[in-house]
């Protein structure tokens, strides 16, 4: 028989993650936007770009240090700039399914924002699962062996 105490549990627990994984770097991003926009006049362009930066990067220490915790990766440069690609594909994604739904179909606005951003954020996931946080693995032993004699 299923233990559904224990299966609820753990659902709940992946639930808190994902949507607190999810609206942090949302929240980041919004805060920033209008802080900047409001506080020091900058324009909406500029401070959307400042907050999706804030955002992204947000979210890549999330992933980081939460969602890919069990991979126990290291910070890294490089990884951060793959991330901030993936992020930047992501809202190409966002931009072309929002016009693209917008223009060949009759849907309500927020139909439309739901798919757009399930899109978005499938592509970003994806990307960081496979891509940006993905384990390297050790150098097979046949490398090291032949990297070994190439130097002495």
């Amino acid at each position: 028989m299923i233990d559904f105490s224990n299966t609820l549990s753990d659902l709940k627990e992946k639930t808190l993650k994902f949507f607190g994984v999810g609206s942090a770097p949302l929240l980041t991003d919004l805060l920033t936007s209008n802080l900047i926009h409001y506080l020091l006049d900058w324009s909406l362009t500029l401070s959307g770009l400042i907050g999706f930066l804030a955002g992204t990067v947000m979210a890549y220490f999330l992933y980081l240090y939460i969602t890919f915790a069990e991979r126990e990766l290291d910070f890294s440069w490089k990884s951060l700039y793959r991330f901030l690609k993936s992020s930047l594909l992501a809202a190409i994604i966002r931009v072309a399914s929002l016009s693209v739904l917008e223009w060949t179909t009759n849907w309500f606005g927020f139909v439309i924002f739901a798919l757009s951003i399930a899109l978005s954020g499938i592509c970003r996931y994806c990307l960081a699962h496979f891509y940006v946080f993905k384990k390297m693995d050790e150098e097979p032993d046949n490398i090291r062996e032949t990297l070994a004699r190439t130097s002495d």
